[in-house]
């Protein structure tokens, strides 16, 4: 989720509400109104899809490691080694 987006966004519909408030003309209002209610939903769009942008990016490190890694640890579980591996240094 682009939060300047979404700030950006959020203060569009601040301004346009703004306006609406202070404008005599109801066609004009209306316009106000219409177009806060676009960028409403467009922040609520963005708001829902975030858990799932971030559910995507789960499996990559687990990926990066290998299986060879999760069986160190397993064995380091089953003589009590216990705690993280060290890391290597390069």
């Amino acid at each position: 989720m682009s939060t300047s987006k979404t700030i950006r966004d959020l203060q569009m519909v601040r301004r346009l509400l703004n306006q609406a408030a202070t404008t005599e003309a109801t066609q004009e209002r209306q316009k106000a109104l219409e177009t806060a209610t676009r960028y409403i939903d467009r922040v609520i769009v963005r708001i829902e899809s975030a858990p799932s942008l971030l559910g995507q990016m789960g499996g990559k490190k687990t990926a990066e490691r290998g299986p060879e890694y999760f069986r160190k640890i397993a064995a380091m579980r089953k003589t009590n080694a216990g705690g993280r591996p060290r890391k290597q240094q390069a």
